[in-house]
C-alpha cells in the first residue's frame, strides 16, 4: 500500500505534467512560428534583435507601399505570447508571473501605425512606447486572440486539471484559480465583456478565432474536438449576436491556423509525418486546396491581407523574406527580402521644394534686399498700370504657353494649376513648369524687343525706367529673373501693393515701372 504522502507526490507530479503540456504562457501555433498579425492593409511581425541580449524588434509593413518594405517600430524586452490586429492597431499580450510564482498576469498593450504625410512613411504612435489597456483574466488557457473594430477579443479555455477534484495546500500549483468553462471576451472601454459562445461549444476543443468580414461585424470560430478527431465545428456569429454552426468535412487533426482574405476563409494544415503545408479555402460544408509548400527550416508565419496571403520567413534576426500567395490561383510569387522603406520620391520632392523656396526667400531678403525704390518720373500722359489690369496682362501672357502645353502634353486646364508649392509629386508640376518656361521666354524676348509683353501690348501698357526712358538689356534681364522668383513664390508679389507705383521686387531692383497711356480725363 502506498502512504498518503506518496500518493500526494505522485498526484502533484501528474498535475505538473499536465500544466507543462498546456503552459499558461501560451504556445505558438506551429513549432517554428514567427509571431505575426495582419489586417486587410497592414501587418506586423516580431523577430529577435540583431544585437545579442537586445530583446526583440517589432516591424510594420503596409500594402500601400507596393514593395517589400517595412519600418522598425518598438523594441520589446520580451516576446508577447499572442498578438492581434485590426486596421492600423496592434494589440499585444504579455504573460508575467506574480511574485508568488503561481498566478499569471496577462497584460495587454496597444500600438498604432500612422502615415506621416509629410515624408510618406508609417510611424509608430505613440512614438516610443506601448499603451497599456485593461489586463485579461489570469485563469484558464489563452486559446486565441484577435483584433476587431471594437477592440481585441480573447478566447479562454479551461486546463485539463479543471475537472479534477483534489485537495491541495495553499502553496500548491493545484490550488491556483482555475477556469471551469470556456469564455469569449471582448475589450470594451476599460473592461473585458463576455460574449456568448455557441451552444455546442465545449472545453475540449482546439479553437481559432477570426473576424468574419472586412467590416468586423461578424465573427468566425473554428473549433476542433480533441475527443472526436473527425468532428470540426465552423460557427459564424452575425452582427446581431446569433451563432450558426456547420460541420465541414475536413481532417481536423492537421489544422494549424485560420486566416481571412477578403471574403475567403483560408485553412492552413500540416500533414502528419510530413513537412508539407497545404492552404485551402473553406466554405460552410467543404474545403478546396489551392496551394502547398514545404515547411521552411527557419521561423515562419502565414498571414492574410486584402490582396492575398503573405508568407514570412525569418532567415536570421536581421533578415526576413516575404512571398505573396494568391488566394484565387494559389500561385506563389517571388520571394522578396524585406528592406527598410526608402524615402518616397514625393517626400524627396517636397523637401527639395521647401529648400528651394527657403533659399529663394533668403536670397531676396539678404542679397536683393527689397526696399524703397528710386524716385519715379512718369512721362506726360502716362499712369501706372492698375493692379487689376496688371493681373489681366499676366493672364494674357500665360495663355500661349498654357495652350501649347495642353496640346503637347495632352493635359487638361486643371493640370496647369499644380503649382510646386502645393504639388505632392514632381509629375504633377510638369505642365505648370512647361507653361511657366514658355511664358517667361516670350515675355523676356518681348520686353527686350519692344519693352512690353503680349499681355501688356494687348492692354496698351509698356515697361519704362524710373526716369521715364526705355530700359536697357541688363534691367530687362534682372526684372525677368526676379519675376520668375515671384511666380514661384507668389506671396512675395504682395509687396507691390505697398508701393505707390505698384513696383514689386522685380521693378524695384531693376528700377522700372509698368505704365499705360492715360486716357482723357484720368488723373495720375
Amino acid at each position: 500500500m502506498y502512504r498518503r504522502s506518496e500518493v500526494k507526490i505522485v498526484l502533484l507530479v501528474w498535475l505538473a505534467m499536465i500544466a507543462t503540456s498546456q503552459p499558461a504562457t501560451g504556445q505558438s501555433k506551429t513549432e517554428q512560428a514567427l509571431l505575426a498579425a495582419s489586417s486587410d492593409t497592414q501587418l506586423w511581425f516580431i523577430t529577435g534583435s540583431t544585437q545579442k541580449d537586445d530583446g526583440y524588434q517589432l516591424f510594420h509593413h503596409a500594402q500601400i507601399l507596393q514593395g517589400p518594405y517595412f519600418q522598425r517600430f518598438q523594441k520589446l524586452p520580451e516576446v508577447p505570447v499572442m498578438v492581434g490586429s485590426w486596421d492600423d492597431h496592434l494589440w499585444l499580450v504579455f504573460h508575467h508571473r506574480a511574485s508568488s510564482g503561481r498566478e499569471i498576469r496577462r497584460e495587454v498593450y496597444v500600438i498604432q501605425a500612422r502615415m506621416n504625410d509629410s515624408v510618406g512613411i508609417y510611424e509608430q504612435s505613440p512614438p516610443d512606447h506601448l499603451t497599456k489597456v485593461h489586463s485579461l483574466p489570469s485563469e484558464g488557457r489563452l486559446a486565441d486572440f484577435i483584433g476587431t473594430p471594437r477592440g481585441p477579443m480573447a478566447l479562454l479555455l479551461p486546463y485539463q486539471r479543471a475537472g479534477v477534484k483534489i485537495e491541495a495546500g495553499p502553496s500548491s500549483l493545484a490550488s491556483s484559480p482555475t477556469l471551469q468553462a470556456p469564455i469569449l471576451l471582448q475589450l470594451r472601454g476599460n473592461e473585458w465583456v463576455e460574449i456568448d459562445l455557441p451552444n455546442e461549444f465545449d472545453m475540449e476543443k482546439k479553437s481559432f478565432l477570426l473576424s468574419g468580414d472586412r467590416d468586423g461585424k461578424s465573427l468566425v470560430l473554428l473549433s476542433v474536438s480533441q475527443q472526436l478527431l473527425d468532428r470540426t465545428d465552423l460557427a459564424i456569429r452575425d452582427s446581431d449576436g446569433n451563432w450558426r454552426v456547420w460541420h465541414p468535412e475536413i481532417d481536423s487533426r492537421q489544422i494549424i491556423d485560420l486566416l481571412r482574405v477578403k471574403e475567403h476563409l483560408v485553412v492552413v494544415q500540416q500533414r502528419d509525418g510530413t513537412d508539407e503545408v497545404t492552404i485551402s479555402t473553406l466554405s460552410n460544408t467543404r474545403m478546396d486546396t489551392i496551394a502547398s509548400f514545404s515547411i521552411p527550416g527557419e521561423p515562419w508565419a502565414l498571414v492574410g491581407m486584402r490582396d492575398g496571403l503573405r508568407r514570412l520567413v525569418q532567415s536570421s534576426p536581421g533578415e526576413t523574406s516575404m512571398t505573396r500567395i494568391s488566394v484565387i490561383s494559389g500561385r506563389l510569387g517571388r520571394e522578396e527580402t524585406l528592406v527598410i522603406q526608402p524615402i518616397p520620391p514625393r517626400a524627396i520632392w517636397q523637401s527639395l521644394i521647401t529648400v528651394l523656396f527657403v533659399g529663394l526667400v533668403i536670397f531676396i531678403v539678404v542679397v536683393v534686399k527689397p526696399g524703397q525704390s528710386k524716385p519715379v518720373t512718369l512721362p506726360a500722359n502716362t499712369m501706372v498700370l492698375p493692379l487689376g489690369l496688371r493681373m489681366t496682362a499676366l493672364l494674357f501672357d500665360f495663355a500661349p504657353g498654357g495652350i501649347l502645353t495642353m496640346l503637347v502634353l495632352e493635359r487638361s486646364p486643371l493640370d496647369l494649376i499644380f503649382h510646386p508649392l502645393f504639388a505632392s509629386d514632381p509629375s504633377q508640376v510638369m505642365a505648370f513648369g512647361m507653361m511657366l518656361g514658355l511664358t517667361m521666354t516670350h515675355s523676356l524676348l518681348g520686353e527686350l524687343w519692344k519693352a512690353t509683353t503680349l499681355g501688356k501690348a494687348i492692354l496698351g501698357a509698356r515697361v519704362i525706367t524710373s526716369e521715364g526712358g526705355r530700359p536697357g538689356v541688363k534691367q530687362i534681364v534682372i526684372r525677368n529673373m526676379l519675376k520668375l522668383v515671384i511666380l514661384l513664390i507668389p506671396p512675395l508679389g504682395l509687396l507691390m501693393i505697398r508701393n505707390p507705383y505698384l513696383q514689386g521686387i522685380p521693378e524695384m531692383k531693376s528700377h522700372t515701372v509698368v505704365v499705360i497711356e492715360k486716357q482723357e480725363g484720368e488723373k495720375h
